[in-house]
């Protein structure tokens, strides 16, 4: 049961570690896609 309860967590924290990742890729490419349309939007007007 104890090994068990050890996959568990380890499981878990692999998925949280892997959201964390997924987070930061996308929030990165926001931010990238923030300031091109910013720029963009500027060169328009």
């Amino acid at each position: 049961m104890h090994n068990f309860s050890q996959s568990v967590n380890y499981i878990i924290i692999s998925l949280i570690n892997l959201v964390l990742v997924i987070l930061g890729e996308v929030i990165c490419a926001g931010k990238k896609w923030l300031t091109a349309d910013k720029v963009h939007l500027i060169k328009i007007a």
